[in-house]
């Protein structure tokens, strides 16, 4: 029997595993290109700078006629509500299981959020707490790709044309995400990207709104913009806004690390499903399911569900410490849906597989982990063995 690095044993493993953000050889070059030759903020007359390139670049990618960056995915998502124009007190429909600004910005446009519960297959909303959730009042759907996973298109987009609702998408962990090979963020009215330092493709805080509807997105370029239309005099100011503006130096950035993003994609991929097959000779750690209509995942988390029950009833936080201990990094993520924090306590309601989810079953591993070689998740596989072989140093 081995002693768990928990109780004073050796880890399995003390390397550490790759950082995230890195820096390759394209950020250097293009950062001092932005430096030296352009300029250091985004003027009214920026159309080839380095921000409008991405622009053009990022909105191709997921077959949008418009996009537009903007200082980070909080703000795209702010932007992007408001830019739909709903009635004050109108309802939308969004996932408990997410980041606060996904439901905040729904609160900030003067808007109710109803909350529906995932599907504990794929963490995403269930298309069938969806309908349950509409009422005359529903007017709009916030639909979240959690950990880089589409959700079901197949059944939310027949719902959203019944009941004549608005689609926001939010790909912030959805970089690259296809939906039966069609990217995710052009299923929508409009969708919204983040680049904070942790997502797969990054410039340390960034977001992207995407469409294809101009008047969506001159409303958002008024509104980031401090109120200027596109194109139009730098002290006319049409409606309110705020300056939300993004620089040509990160989008410099952005555009240098798109050089690589493929690239990394595929090899995240590669030990991703290494490592789901791995987890086959392990019953109570399952990765969750990957739906044969997702044609390319985002690859922002490999989420596992853990089962207690299957594990000689050892609490999930005994099993990740053990793990952690062992120089495996991963973590439980939300402890607690969405409607438990305080500003959003009055819409609190009934999401059982969100709870779940929550206070038992999610184990997340962040993208960083899949970008060494293999033998780095032999490591992971090794770590969670040693912890199922001497189970009993963690039963109480």
């Amino acid at each position: 029997m081995s002693k768990l690095a928990l109780k004073g044993g050796s880890p399995v493993r003390e390397k550490s595993f790759p950082k995230w953000p890195r820096i390759g050889s394209h950020d250097i070059r293009f950062l001092t290109k932005a430096l030296q030759e352009g300029s250091w903020w985004r003027g009214m007359d920026g159309d080839h700078d380095e921000t409008s390139q991405f622009e053009t670049l990022y909105a191709k990618e997921y077959g949008c006629k418009y996009g537009m960056t903007i200082i980070n995915g909080t703000a795209a998502l702010n932007t992007a509500v408001q830019a739909l124009e709903f009635e004050p007190g109108s309802e939308i429909i969004v996932t408990p299981y997410t980041y606060a600004a996904s439901a905040f910005c729904i609160v900030k446009a003067g808007l109710k959020p109803v909350f529906a519960d995932i599907d504990l297959e794929t963490y995403n909303i269930d298309p069938i707490c969806l309908e349950r959730a509409v009422t005359e009042k529903t007017k709009g759907i916030i639909l979240v790709h959690f950990g880089g996973s589409p959700v079901d298109f197949d059944r939310i987009i027949p719902l959203a044309k019944k009941y004549k609702l608005r689609i926001i998408e939010d790909c912030a962990h959805a970089h690259g995400a296809q939906w039966r090979g069609v990217p995710v963020g052009c299923w929508g009215d409009v969708s919204c990207f983040s680049f904070h330092a942790a997502k797969n493709l990054t410039c340390g805080e960034g977001g992207f709104i995407a469409t294809s509807d101009e008047k969506i997105y001159e409303k958002c370029w008024m509104l980031h913009n401090m109120g200027r239309k596109v194109g139009g005099e730098w002290y006319r100011h049409s409606d309110f806004g705020e300056n939300l503006r993004f620089n040509p130096i990160n989008a410099s950035l952005l555009l240098a690390q798109y050089q690589d993003f493929a690239k990394l994609q595929n090899h995240r991929q590669h030990n991703m499903d290494y490592f789901r097959l791995l987890l086959s000779q392990v019953a109570f750690l399952k990765p969750i399911h990957q739906d044969e209509r997702v044609t390319r995942h985002g690859l922002h988390l490999l989420i596992c569900r853990y089962y207690s029950d299957l594990f000689h009833g050892i609490p999930r936080h005994r099993f990740v410490a053990a793990l952690q201990a062992e120089g495996i990094p991963c973590h439980v993520g939300y402890r607690f849906p969405l409607y438990h924090n305080k500003p959003l306590a009055e819409f609190k309601c009934d999401c059982p597989n969100a709870e779940r989810a929550c206070s038992q079953e999610a184990i997340w591993f962040d993208q960083r982990l899949f970008l060494g070689p293999q033998s780095d998740i032999d490591d992971m596989l090794h770590g969670i063995i040693k912890i199922q072989t001497n189970y009993t140093q963690l039963v109480r």
